[in-house]
């Protein structure tokens, strides 16, 4: 009798380990399908097509910042209305000089 009830323990104790294994292999193949359409997107390349267009838009902004200079799609009335302001902080701060330069600090 002691016999069987060791063997019952040892049968219930392969079991539980058995069916946690198993429980853990599921939970792990469950999040390994879960990043899959991820993985995809990345190994093709493909992205979001607002991501794409975000991108594309930053390429052509690079682009007219680099032909243009310092602002892009800006009027010649903004421009003025700048210079405007930049004048204004001039008095108002009294400051000699560049305003849009950062201030040399000299010890």
């Amino acid at each position: 009798k002691q016999w069987y009830q060791r063997r019952v323990a040892i049968t219930a104790g392969i079991t539980n380990n058995l069916r946690t294994s198993v429980m853990s292999l599921t939970m792990s193949l469950r999040k390994a399908l879960q990043t899959l359409p991820a993985l995809r997107h990345m190994s093709t390349g493909s992205q979001d097509p607002i991501a794409a267009l975000f991108a594309e838009k930053l390429s052509q902004y690079k682009a007219l910042a680099v032909d243009k200079g310092d602002m892009v799609d800006v009027s010649e009335k903004d421009v003025a209305e700048q210079q405007v302001q930049l004048e204004r902080l001039k008095k108002m701060y009294m400051v000699s000089g560049d305003v849009q330069s950062f201030p040399e600090a000299k010890f």
